[in-house]
């Protein structure tokens, strides 16, 4: 079922890791996965699967100026994990009106505007049935732009503020917001540098 909903998406700061499981000489031949790296080549796949039967009844951030007024603070950063949300996690999660959700944690690369941690891990709405477990190789790796609302102790971001990119993508992909419905004060931009320059000028 489609969920229209209104608002910004939960977020908090935490450190989180993965590992992996050796296949003994004995055992069977199975398929080897694909490197992270590769996987996370592009972004659509992860976005198209956070944001599958999501749809956000909001008034679209009219500037990069209005962004960084709107927004405590901005982030670009790497995708280093994605998991699922501790009941605390999704608790908050539900109080805000998500009843799917996965957590994704971000180190931080460079702060566009106000003052940020080493990592910040964003709760992110999903719709039914979402596998973690196929997000993780398709996110680890990916580029993203985070502009993030303080609220107490947690953060929100910003519904066209959330946008990620492969080594091999020519555009951004958000996973609940289209580049093209960026307002034109934004120039246009459509990658993460472009944006990212377009905040750094406001």
């Amino acid at each position: 079922m489609r969920r229209v909903f209104a608002g910004a998406l939960v977020a908090a700061v935490v450190l989180s890791g993965c590992a992996r499981q050796p296949i003994g000489d004995s055992a069977a031949a199975e398929p080897t996965p694909l490197p992270l790296a590769i996987e996370a080549e592009s972004a659509a796949a992860f976005t198209a699967k956070v944001g599958r039967g999501i749809a956000f009844d909001y008034e679209p951030t009219a500037s990069p100026s209005a962004a960084r007024e709107s927004g405590d603070l901005i982030v670009e950063g790497a995708v280093t994990d994605v998991r699922a949300p501790s009941d605390a996690e999704r608790s908050t999660a539900r109080e805000s009106g998500y009843d799917d959700t996965v957590v994704m944690t971000v180190n931080v690369a460079d702060t566009l505007d106000g003052e940020a941690s080493a990592a910040v891990t964003i709760v992110l709405p999903t719709g039914p049935g979402v596998d973690v477990a196929e997000l993780l190789p398709l996110a680890t790796g990916l580029r993203v732009i985070a502009a993030l609302n303080a609220r107490g102790d947690r953060w929100s971001a910003q519904i066209d503020g959330l946008w990620f990119q492969g080594s091999r993508d020519t555009v951004m992909h958000g996973p609940y917001a289209e580049p093209w419905e960026l307002p034109e004060p934004w120039g246009g931009a459509d990658t993460l540098d472009e944006y990212a320059a377009a905040i750094r000028r406001a």
